[in-house]
């Protein structure tokens, strides 16, 4: 039962980081391709941990997104934050 929340509890915050990425244009496709994932729902805790550091230094500006993830995604991410800003606007 313990490993079912645990489960639970992962996915809930893969969930909550990648929307959260995504508000930099940041895809999951994108965070996948860094680790090498085939599915985000492969992700590990240390994985998880990490990425929490690069969103904080991503939000408060000490790293860019380009900085992290591969500079061919370039226009993914602009491509994204384009998306991301329509869809708030409506």
């Amino acid at each position: 039962i313990i490993e079912e929340k645990s489960k639970t509890d992962i996915k809930q915050r893969i969930s909550k980081m990648t929307a959260s990425f995504l508000q930099y244009g940041v895809t999951v496709e994108m965070i996948q391709n860094k680790y090498k994932l085939s599915n985000i729902e492969e992700i590990n805790e240390e994985q998880l941990k990490e990425l929490g550091n690069i969103f904080k230094d991503i939000k408060s500006k000490k790293i860019k997104v380009e900085d992290v993830f591969k500079k061919e995604n370039k226009d993914i991410v602009a491509e994204a934050m384009a998306k991301n800003k329509k869809e708030v606007a409506e």
